[in-house]
């Protein structure tokens, strides 16, 4: 009995206790909650450091990339196009928790932002996988409307190249004759975007005036290169074309031979989407191209493009990058159509900030992939894109997407507008009110972010950049300038002047060899015929000049002109049968040399042919 009642009174003292530590915990949680949706009322604000995050700088900038940071005071302040202050300490916008529904602007301070980070990494991957890997959505959709093109603005000083860097550019088909205002003197490379490929044939579904464009002598007029570029999006279709070997087969023969034909320089593969099943078929595609591109000419050169994220670990880099002459990893598009979130287009890092994935851990990866510095070029896009935001801070709830607009569109629309640079994803964004009040943001690459973005690749000694896409800019010149301060060589006066004249000399025997190789170019490029014609001219012309200083005879000159016009078309036939028999394949040096030789030959026989004329002497 002393028992049960020793017992009962030790589970009444346990139970009180155990509803006293209850209530000290609940206590304890409530105060930590609590403390967490309270902000800091300490000296020091959190808030303070989102101020850090946004650099105010005034746009247009200078061509060598510096910003001009302005300072300012408060909490968050931004400019808004104009200029003008448009958010301080007073005007505090509360953050977006990740989870809330509600389309209205009282939006609750996160609880826990590791959840939260969590949950917009999630969104954001998956978004990222359908707006790129999926689609074509950042190629052509958006910009099948531009403005008209206007090539009477113009960035035309010449320069050279560093040696050690290369600019790449993509002209899209629906840019027309954009690439007429294009400085080649600053583009190693330009792949013209044309060859859609058919995935149940290989053979191309549309080729956009490939055949007849001027892309290929204009670039070459410059030592640029021209790459005919093809595209396939998608995994459905990419899956297609890669488990046909016909297809494939097909594709190379149909790509090689427009390639050949247009004398340009090699092929881009934009293959997007490729699955994780294709891996193997997409390097034995890579392989198999490389060798037959290398078999028509040695010098040919294969680059192919890389998403940002190859999330299904399809592209394998070791099998083929002793075939690929260059990668050119497409650091574009992090931010887009479908984000939760309004967000820089190309972030260099993300500095926790913003989505875990950016261009620096992008390249990282590619590179430990054993792809070699040198080949990997960075592509970063001459667009941006415009959302209506929750507020104006930096990363802000996106309420409706707007659009995309190219760098020519925006400086049409918004010239002098004045930027916020996010330091941390060292990109340039833009914020206004609408005329129905609605927050905006636009976020777009300017002198300042591209130039920083630059400074990066030239630090980690990579291979250069690309550029999506050539005539984007078309009308202003600023992001020419950039490229020059950042990519081109110093010179003296006196050194491009020499380096002009070298130039026009290998000019000229790029048009004579081109012309030998296919004697139709003539027909099909008035710019051939007229050539033609101007250099026989100066050649019976200098004929002419010289019979009549030397020849003693005025009455014995057309016969000697006969001759001479027999003999200059001697030369050319047999320069053309030299070529001929060398298959095609000769170089510069020795198109040269057979002409030299033809000239010499042709030398020759005119001296035996006019001795008598040019030896006999008028009578008393």
């Amino acid at each position: 009995m002393k028992s049960l009642i020793f017992i009962i009174i030790l589970i009444g003292i346990l139970n009180t206790l155990s509803t006293s530590v209850s209530a000290q915990i609940k206590n304890k949680l409530e105060t930590f909650v609590d403390t967490q949706n309270k902000p800091d009322t300490s000296k020091k604000k959190p808030v303070v450091e989102e101020k850090k995050d946004v650099k105010k700088v005034d746009t247009p900038i200078d061509s060598t990339g510096k910003a001009k940071p302005k300072d300012g005071s408060g909490f968050g302040e931004f400019y808004d196009l104009s200029g003008k202050i448009i958010q301080s300490g007073s005007e505090q916008q509360p953050s977006y928790d990740g989870t809330s529904t509600n389309s209205g602007l009282s939006i609750v301070k996160p609880q826990n932002k590791a959840s939260i980070e969590m949950t917009k990494q999630v969104i954001d991957t998956s978004k990222f996988i359908q707006r790129v890997v999926n689609s074509d959505s950042r190629r052509a959709s958006s910009y099948r409307n531009l403005p008209p093109v206007n090539n009477s603005v113009v960035y035309s000083k010449e320069h050279t190249l560093k040696p050690d860097f290369k600019v790449f550019g993509w002209h899209p088909h629906w840019m027309g004759d954009a690439y007429k205002s294009y400085n080649f003197s600053l583009l190693s490379a330009v792949a013209y975007m044309g060859y859609e490929i058919n995935p149940s044939t290989g053979a191309y579904r549309n080729i956009y005036d490939w055949q007849s464009s001027s892309i290929v002598d204009e670039a070459h007029k410059h030592n640029s290169k021209v790459l005919l570029s093809a595209s396939c999006y998608g995994k459905k279709d990419n899956y297609s074309f890669l488990s046909s070997s016909s297809s494939k087969t097909n594709f190379i023969k149909s790509i090689v031979a427009l390639v050949t034909e247009k004398q340009a320089d090699g092929v881009h593969l934009d293959l997007m989407g490729v699955p994780y099943e294709s891996q193997s078929s997409f390097a034995d595609l890579v392989i198999e191209l490389s060798a037959e591109l290398k078999s028509k000419n040695k010098n040919a050169i294969l680059s192919i493009s890389l998403p940002a994220a190859d999330l299904e670990n399809a592209y394998q880099i070791q099998p083929i990058r002793s075939y690929v002459d260059l990668f050119v990893l497409c650091a574009f598009d992090f931010y887009g159509e479908n984000t939760a979130y309004a967000g820089p287009i190309s972030p260099l890092k993300s500095g926790g900030k913003w989505w875990g994935l950016d261009v620096d851990k992008a390249s990282t990866e590619y590179l430990a992939s054993g792809i070699d510095p040198k080949k990997l070029l960075i592509a970063f896009g001459y667009y941006g894109a415009e959302w209506v935001t929750e507020d104006f801070q930096t990363p802000s709830l996106a309420k409706r997407f707007v659009r995309y607009l190219t760098y020519h569109e925006f400086q049409n629309q918004f010239s002098g507008a004045r930027a916020n640079l996010d330091a941390e994803s060292s990109s340039a964004f833009y914020v206004y009110k609408d005329t129905e009040g609605n927050r905006r943001q636009i976020w777009m690459e300017d002198s300042v972010s591209l130039g920083l973005k630059y400074d990066w690749i030239l630090q980690k000694k990579l291979g250069g950049v690309g550029i999506w896409a050539l005539g984007y800019d078309n009308g202003h010149t600023q992001l020419w300038s950039l490229l020059a301060s950042k990519f081109a060589q110093p010179e003296s006066a006196k050194t491009a002047k020499a380096g002009s004249t070298t130039s026009r000399w290998q000019r000229f025997l790029s048009s004579l060899l081109r012309l030998a190789t296919n004697p139709k170019l003539i027909f099909s490029n008035p710019m051939y015929a007229l050539s033609s014609f101007g250099m026989l001219f100066g050649v019976s012309l200098a004929g002419f000049w010289v019979l009549y200083r030397y020849g003693c005879r005025m009455k014995r000159m057309t016969n000697l002109l006969l001759k001479g016009g027999v003999v200059t078309f001697m030369i050319m036939g047999a320069t053309l049968i030299l070529v001929i028999m060398n298959n095609h394949k000769s170089t510069h040096v020795n198109a040269a040399a057979f002409l030299m030789l033809g000239l010499l030959i042709g030398a020759i026989i005119f001296i035996f042919l006019s001795r008598k004329f040019l030896s006999e002497q008028d009578l008393p």
